[in-house]
């Protein structure tokens, strides 16, 4: 550079365009976090049938509480949702699209007065607000527009292949006797094939066997096949009837399942 040059550069206050700098960068930087990016909807329409979903977090915070929600998504000609809300099953129909888009009807729910705090109110006023769906890493989040209003994880624990194997009853609710007393020699057993959708074992005295349906964790046993011998006492009888009730099923851990009318624990059995 000319050193004529150097006395005239020495004279310019540097400051003012110092600063003019500084706050285009500042506008630059602000314009540029104001942006909202496209969410990238990932999944396909049948990974969404083939788990129960329980609830992880719900407009951004966690789910908390002894109960959280969960739903289940059912195919067939008219697509269904079912769950729990928190506090009472919800059901109704859903419409879901490749394109990654859900609505749902108006959620039908039962009316148990629940006494203890839970999520009830939020989740069913978010769910009424769903419109865009997608699945990444067994995850389900259901958007309102670009924001995230649910997010729920794939309840492993309650696939149905869990089932397979020989369960032996050690609780069954409902009589006044002791449980020993009412199996005094041979405790009821359910085996399940899952891959045939059949079911066999005992109810105490007598064999049984039959057909069984399964959806996430909705569980139902068909009219069951059984021996007819005469049994004493009313172990056989308190069986079948827990039986025809049941509607939903779970996991304490892998070797504990629970048989359940909606949230209530109906039977327990030990995985042999």
């Amino acid at each position: 550079m000319n050193e004529d040059c150097l006395p005239l550069l020495k004279c310019i206050d540097m400051k003012p365009f110092l600063f003019l700098i500084s706050i285009i960068a500042i506008m630059m930087t602000g314009c540029n976090s104001t942006k909202t990016s496209t969410p990238k909807y990932e999944g396909t329409v049948s990974e969404i049938f083939l788990q129960q979903w329980d609830l992880v977090s719900l407009d951004g915070k966690a789910a908390t509480g002894a109960r959280i929600p969960h739903i289940n998504f059912t195919d067939g000609d008219s697509r269904t949702i079912s769950g729990f809300a928190g506090c009472n099953r919800l059901t109704g129909t859903v419409t879901l699209s490749d394109e990654h888009l859900i609505k749902l009807s108006p959620l039908a729910v039962t009316r148990m007065a629940c006494a203890e705090p839970n999520m009830e109110n939020a989740f069913l006023a978010a769910m009424g607000k769903v419109d865009r769906w997608s699945i990444h890493e067994k995850k389900l989040f259901l958007y309102q527009g670009k924001n995230v209003v649910a997010e729920f994880a794939a309840a492993t624990a309650s696939n149905a292949n869990a089932l397979n194997g020989s369960w032996e009853l050690n609780y069954i609710t409902g009589p006044r006797i002791a449980f020993d007393g009412l199996y005094p020699e041979k405790k009821p057993v359910l085996q399940f094939n899952v891959a045939d959708l059949e079911f066999s074992g005992n109810s105490s005295c007598n064999s049984i066997g039959g057909k069984f349906t399964s959806n996430g964790d909705s569980l139902r046993f068909g009219n069951s096949r059984s021996t007819e011998m005469a049994c004493p006492g009313n172990g056989e009888q308190t069986f079948m009837k827990m039986l025809a009730e049941v509607n939903r099923y779970g996991f304490e851990n892998p070797e504990t399942l629970i048989l359940k009318r909606d949230d209530l624990m109906l039977m327990r059995f030990t995985k042999k």
